[in-house]
């Protein structure tokens, strides 16, 4: 391995966090058992109206928000840290002093220690619309009131990087395929399959190249993954660099066949001018049948996360669809 890129990859979890406080567009916050941030991005206490992240240390929802909305706030975290479960792609009402109301987009996931257990919430969110009152005109888009809800709702479920379907959609589509994948059991001509693709060298291209071209490499895939799109193959942003794929073949060696090709393919992608940068990807792959009919969709995504995460562990360029890692 080239010295630049060990130095990422023994550096990850300080870049990581760098990125996330100090880089992003996004909110992101992390916060302990009573609700109090810990952590923030530097986007997200702006979003508060102050200067610096220390300002929001040791405070609540309760400090910058309506007790209408900090309230929900707090009990949907304080139900993750009881669960353990996470609240995804939540459309969220925010109310502020002087009518302002924001719409977000928010998943919230439990933050464990080292032990797993539970020390507190972690979660972002993703700015949809603003209002200057309860019914006042949209900021963002100036959209009749009678159609707002409806463009709210189809807003939320596209990815603004990518313009490909978010998390949001990925979660529904993933529910549809399931009932789809138990109906068809004893079918063994339709295979309904879930595959995560990860672009692993994403930090390395951040570091050398900068953040824009970083996110021009996600802008690339998504293109490429556009281009298959079909009423057997579905394509979201999942997260950050993450990519997830529903599809459904014939056989599982049509589905390997299928990630085999999007590795190669992808690897021949430009991003913008740069000739030089090469994006290459991981991809786990998992069959729904694998965990049916005991299983749920939580299940069949933790299956292919752990395929995922030893395709990532090889560092190099490589598809895991079975546990024979």
């Amino acid at each position: 391995m080239e010295k630049s890129s060990y130095n990422v990859y023994t550096n990850i979890e300080s870049l990581l966090y760098n990125s996330i406080t100090s880089n992003t567009s996004e909110s992101f916050y992390a916060k302990d058992l009573n609700s109090r941030f810990i952590t923030l991005s530097q986007y997200h206490a702006n979003y508060f109206g102050l200067d610096s992240i220390e300002e929001a240390l040791g405070k609540t929802d309760f400090d910058f928000f309506t007790k209408e909305h900090a309230q929900e706030a707090y009990d949907d975290e304080q139900e993750i840290i009881r669960t353990k479960k996470p609240i995804l792609a939540k459309v969220e009402k925010e109310t502020w002093e002087d009518d302002y109301v924001s719409y977000v987009i928010t998943s919230k996931y439990p933050l464990l220690d080292n032990n797993g257990e539970v020390i507190g919430t972690w979660g972002h969110s993703i700015n949809v619309a603003s209002t200057n009152s309860a019914s006042g005109p949209v900021k963002q888009k100036i959209i009749k009131a009678d159609a707002f809800e409806d463009h709210l709702d189809k807003a939320s479920k596209i990815d603004p990087l990518t313009k490909l379907k978010n998390i949001k959609s990925f979660y529904e589509q993933m529910n549809l395929f399931y009932q789809s994948a138990m109906n068809t059991m004893n079918m063994p001509s339709t295979i309904h399959c879930l595959m995560l693709v990860d672009i692993s060298n994403y930090a390395i291209i951040n570091v050398n190249y900068g953040q824009e071209v970083a996110d021009h490499s996600i802008q690339s895939v998504a293109h490429f993954l556009k281009t298959l799109q079909s009423s057997q193959f579905h394509a979201f942003r999942y997260s950050g660099d993450r990519f997830a794929i529903l599809t459904e073949a014939p056989s599982y060696e049509k589905a390997i066949n299928i990630a085999k090709s999007i590795i190669h393919d992808i690897e021949k992608l430009p991003v913008t001018e740069r000739q030089d940068v090469n994006v290459e990807v991981n991809i786990g792959l998992s069959q729904f049948r694998e965990k049916l009919p005991l299983g749920d969709i939580y299940d069949i995504i933790d299956l292919t996360d752990k395929r995922l995460y030893a395709s990532q562990k090889l560092l190099k360029t490589s598809l895991i669809y079975d546990d024979s890692y």
